[in-house]
């Protein structure tokens, strides 16, 4: 009887370095599956600060197209009124008055293809970097959804390895109580 009570006494120890081993296992689990949490936040953050800075923006740009909206209208406002009172100054100054308003049409006209072209380049400098967001967007959720996958397969492997350890414990375990047993 003494005999059994020394073995159980000295497998305790290793049982419950076993135990202890597991726990340690089981909590590398969690910390790395809160590390990956924590990247997952940090992309997610990322992308829409991406998304706010690409917004604001499209905002300037729409809020630069419409202020040179307003001026031509404006000026287009001040020619008319510098016409009708031209017109009221008498008959002998309209073919000076229309000279002038041509040569205004024509700067209105170079003035209207030069702002076009400005807003075309504008436009197509926010499609070029929508299209730019797009990518980045695209690259960073593949980036996430592969590191996913690694993680994923990470924590499969250590659970298979955790349910590995315990049946190999429940095995020596097994061995030591029929070696106990016998003795």
């Amino acid at each position: 009887m003494r005999k059994t009570e020394r073995s159980r006494s000295a497998v305790a120890p290793e049982i419950h370095k076993l135990e202890l081993e597991n726990r340690h296992l089981q909590n590398s689990i969690i910390a790395l599956r809160e590390q990956l949490e924590q990247m997952a936040y940090a992309k997610n953050r990322a992308v829409q600060a991406a998304v706010a800075e690409a917004n604001t923006e499209i905002i300037q740009l729409k809020n630069t197209a419409q202020a040179l909206r307003d001026e031509l209208e404006k000026l287009a406002y001040e020619k008319q009124q510098a016409v009708q009172a031209a017109v009221a100054k008498g008959q002998s100054e309209i073919n000076q008055l229309k000279n002038t308003a041509q040569a205004l049409r024509d700067e209105l006209e170079k003035l209207n293809y030069e702002k076009q072209q400005a807003v075309q380049a504008a436009v197509a400098n926010g499609q070029s970097e929508t299209g730019q967001l797009r990518n980045t967007v695209a690259a960073l959720r593949t980036e996430m959804e592969r590191r996913q996958i690694e993680y994923e397969n990470e924590t499969n492997g250590l659970k298979t390895a955790a349910r590995d350890e315990a049946k190999q414990l429940h095995k020596t375990i097994s061995i030591l109580r029929e070696q106990l047993e016998k003795k």
